[in-house]
């Protein structure tokens, strides 16, 4: 039987030591983040076509941001926001999304909203994405007459966010 005595195994304070170290080298530093921050726009677009991480690390700083659970929950709470928008009749005099291109896609709408709330590893690309759609007031989600069009950028962000 073991007995533990309350100090921790050297292997276990090693193991705890070297897990830090590697968070903290792996982690962009504060300038690539504050650069990720402020450059945002134009690093989604690098991102959403395909630019390789590896390459900038104000990317690695975006991408990162976009996956984090903070990030995840904002574009979820716009995604249900957009949802709410064909069952609500005020609206009127500010850009609201087409609710016949919402009504048509609710349930690929819903399914991202519950993906993003999630705790499955998602890829950047596909939340940069769904940002671009929510934050685009000249795309598909405001502008689509008929949902054909939000229902391939949906299917595309789905397939990124799954995929590298």
């Amino acid at each position: 039987m073991l007995i533990h005595t309350g100090t921790p195994a050297p292997i276990d304070s090693f193991a705890l030591g070297f897990d830090r170290r590697a968070g903290r080298l792996l982690r962009p530093s504060w300038i690539a983040r504050t650069a990720a921050r402020v450059r945002a726009h134009t690093l989604d677009r690098a991102l959403m076509r395909g630019a390789d991480l590896a390459g900038s690390s104000r990317l690695a700083a975006r991408a990162a941001q976009l996956t984090d659970e903070h990030a995840r929950q904002q574009i979820a709470d716009s995604l249900d926001r957009v949802l709410h928008v064909p069952h609500d009749r005020r609206g009127r005099g500010r850009v609201t999304p087409s609710r016949r291109a919402v009504l048509t896609n609710e349930p690929e709408l819903r399914e991202l909203t519950a993906l993003l709330r999630g705790s499955t590893p998602i890829y950047a690309r596909g939340v940069a994405m769904l940002h671009a759609l929510l934050t685009d007031g000249t795309g598909p989600v405001y502008t689509d007459p008929d949902g054909a069009l939000l229902e391939t950028r949906l299917q595309e962000a789905r397939e990124a966010i799954f995929q590298p």
